[in-house]
């Protein structure tokens, strides 16, 4: 997973 910062920290599952 990555952390993707949008408006709020939230983690996406991503391939890394």
């Amino acid at each position: 997973c990555k952390p993707i910062i949008d408006e709020a920290p939230v983690f996406y599952p991503s391939e890394e």
